[in-house]
């Protein structure tokens, strides 16, 4: 009778933890905050997935905006669920099942009825965390739909847009120029270009306005004599988007062609994360752990270019899709920085597209503030000047 009556709700719930899609106990909800932090958590295990299913790390430096806000409360669901309710509904039903077994050798009626008690009730309050788990997942996949297309129906993928922008477009007069078009850009298409001038209402010059970010900025060299040797390993592994021009091209920008090269936490010819590097070493037959050492050791030059020309390939299949400029942008400063621009929206690029996050030079609709200001290393302007070169470099390699 106990086990017809008590556990049929046990029996039902645990199938359905099975059945659930724990890998994003791995993947989804650690670190918790997943925007605005300082440095890229070393632990971090997330990754986004591109169109072809390829996984990169989640850029957790990135501005927080709406959707990720929703994404850090989904987090805080998914750990609970994930994390705390088995770890404290399995030591439940151990102390349930201790208090049973204890009471039953010793015929104490009370003490087998209280034991029971609290596994049913454990099992009814798994079912109704499990139920409270679906539906605010419906829930906020539905008020981030415009946010989450392609995703599976658990996990919630942001790229767009800094949540002061969002305040500040959805707050009446904070913009105070209301004409889209305020500065006429460079390119061919009318607009203001990703490097819109002071133009009416704003008075701001940028670090970087007068840029033109589509055409190529002749460098004083994109090669030195340490170049060529690494010539047969790039023709070795060009492949797709990853052609020998574009690699010889990042290696000079990245690197100009240092094994030793250390910046932040990247390193090597092609200033690799050992995170990044470690999501494409499988496709080089790297089966080691990768790390700092590895990345700057002469050995390792030409898998560090194949794994480079794998993630290169990778980013041209997201919103950066294959253009060298943009490949560039998301190599270096993630892929989320091709996300179309909310300071900006409205606006076109010299190249004809809505202006992209890396390419607007502001932090907010009304384009008062500077992005990264005068800092060249803050914010995009160290994309957006690497950007103009590896045009030039591409054409013009030097080796």
């Amino acid at each position: 009778m106990f086990l017809k009556k008590h556990f049929t709700i046990l029996i039902l719930v645990i199938p359905l933890l099975f059945a659930l899609p724990l890998t994003a106990s791995a993947v989804d909800w650690f670190p918790l905050v997943p925007c605005g932090l300082n440095t890229q958590p070393t632990g971090a295990t997330r990754k986004d997935t591109l169109s072809d299913g390829t996984q990169i790390p989640h850029d957790y430096t990135q501005d927080c905006n709406q959707c990720l806000l929703i994404e850090l409360g989904k987090n805080v669901i998914d750990m609970t669920f994930f994390a705390i309710v088995p770890a404290v509904g399995t030591l439940m039903f151990m102390i349930a099942g201790f208090i049973i077994l204890l009471n039953a050798h010793t015929g104490k009626a009370d003490g087998v009825a209280k034991g029971k008690s609290i596994m049913t009730n454990t099992a009814i309050g798994i079912a109704i965390i499990l139920g409270a788990w679906l539906i605010t997942n419906f829930i906020l996949k539905s008020i981030a739909t415009d946010e989450v297309a392609g995703t599976p129906w658990y996990q919630i993928q942001c790229t767009t847009g800094t949540l002061k922008d969002i305040v500040l477009a959805t707050n009446p007069g904070s913009n105070p120029n209301p004409n889209p078009n305020p500065n006429p850009g460079p390119g061919p298409n009318p607009g203001p270009g990703p490097n819109p001038g002071p133009g009416p209402g704003n008075g701001v010059q940028c670090l970087q306005t007068g840029l033109n970010l589509c055409q190529a900025n002749p460098a004083s060299t994109c090669a030195n004599p340490s170049c060529s040797q690494y010539l047969q390993m790039i023709k070795n592994q060009a492949t797709g988007v990853a052609t020998e021009n574009v690699l010889k091209a990042f290696m000079e920008v990245e690197s100009s062609c240092d094994i030793g090269a250390v910046s932040g936490t990247s390193y090597g010819l092609m200033q690799l994360s050992p995170s990044t590097a470690k999501i494409y070493a499988s496709r080089c037959n790297v089966s080691v752990d990768i790390d700092q050492v590895w990345l700057t050791n002469p050995a390792n030059a030409e898998a560090s270019i194949c794994i480079s020309a794998r993630y290169i390939n990778a980013i041209s299949q997201s919103q950066c899709g294959p253009s060298i400029r943009n490949l560039y942008a998301g190599y270096n400063g993630g892929t989320g920085a091709c996300a179309p621009s909310v300071s900006c929206a409205g606006e076109t690029s010299c190249s004809g597209e809505p202006v992209k996050k890396w390419e607007c030079l502001y932090d907010d609709t009304a384009k008062t503030q500077c992005n990264g200001g005068t800092d060249m290393l803050a914010g995009y302007n160290q994309t957006r000047q690497g950007a103009v070169r590896i045009q030039y470099c591409a054409v013009n390699p030097g080796f």
